[in-house]
């Protein structure tokens, strides 16, 4: 930190991040299953947001629908880290 402070520096700190588990979490690969399988699927068929969350809030989760909605597009956009 005093580096930063009082001289140069080549950017920002590097540093990484843990991921923390969430509500979300035992649900990730069920998740990323049906989205897969429903890739192959025409546009009209494939399952939605709302009905995946409708299953998996039947199976106890505890989460609410936006951050499930939040990890679907970062899933697509491939920026998803999982903690194992």
């Amino acid at each position: 930190m005093a580096k930063w402070l009082h001289g140069e520096v080549d950017g920002p700190p590097k540093y990484r991040r843990q991921v923390q588990p969430n509500e979300l979490t035992p649900f990730v690969e069920a998740s990323k299953h049906a989205f897969k399988a429903g890739a192959r699927r025409p546009r009209h068929e494939r399952r939605t947001a709302k009905a995946l969350y409708a299953q998996i809030k039947a199976e106890s989760y505890a989460g609410g629908y936006t951050r499930l909605t939040d990890f679907i597009r970062a899933w697509r956009q491939g920026k998803v880290r999982v903690q194992r």
